[in-house]
């Protein structure tokens, strides 16, 4: 997964329309050249401004999956596009796409041995370096799983809200993993992704034992 800064390449008459992310990466695609002896485009990338170090000729196509592509987490990415023809003749650079991987939990992701700062953070309050997509949330007795004795404690304190049973300093809510007084469906679905996570199985980061949130 990725944050795109920027969404439009002009190369002459070829446009890139739209980076599409999703679960396993993101695509471009554009709007072919008009020229009737076109043959094919270039693909180059580089981790500088228009210092590139490396290219993908892409052939006829009008889009590409950067999936197939050879991308740093971490660090800045720049594209751009090129068109060339029958004769061998090839363009300028189209305008530059910018792009950065945010270490959302995906199929090329480590998580969590690695920091990941655009993640929102708030285990426990104050944050820990670790973004919340990779926390074991629910991993309440601290021993590295989420296993039936955190859910039995989870679904002890569901329901939880103001009028029913307030969450208090001496009572806090197990749960409330967004601090703001209720153990409702938004936690329970947090709950339920991290549910069997082990040392086998997206193993969980260093747990902190903290109070979660503080309650008046």
């Amino acid at each position: 997964m990725f944050r795109v800064y920027s969404v439009l390449i002009v190369l002459s008459l070829l446009f890139i329309n739209a980076a599409v992310p999703s679960i396993y990466g993101a695509g471009i695609t554009w709007d072919p050249n008009a020229e009737t002896d076109l043959d094919g485009y270039k693909l180059y990338l580089g981790t500088e401004s228009r210092q590139y170090i490396s290219f993908v000729d892409l052939g006829n196509r009008v889009a590409c999956d950067l999936s197939e592509l050879f991308v740093y987490e971490n660090a800045p990415n720049f594209l751009a596009l090129t068109a060339y023809d029958t004769s061998g003749n090839e363009s300028t650079f189209s305008n530059e796409l910018s792009f950065e991987l945010d270490d959302l939990i995906d199929h090329e992701d480590n998580c969590p041995d690695i920091y990941n700062p655009d993640q929102n953070d708030n285990y426990p309050p104050g944050g820990n370096n670790i973004g919340d997509a990779c926390e074991c949330e629910g991993d309440f007795s601290c021993d590295g799983d989420v296993d039936g004795w955190d859910a039995m404690v989870f679904y002890a304190h569901a329901g939880r809200d103001q009028f029913n049973f307030p969450c208090v300093a001496s009572d806090p809510c197990y749960g409330d993993f967004d601090c703001d007084g209720d153990v409702d469906g938004w936690d329970t679905a947090l709950f339920k992704a991290d549910l069997w996570r082990n040392a086998y199985n997206k193993p969980c980061p260093p747990c902190a034992g903290d109070d979660w949130c503080a309650y008046p």
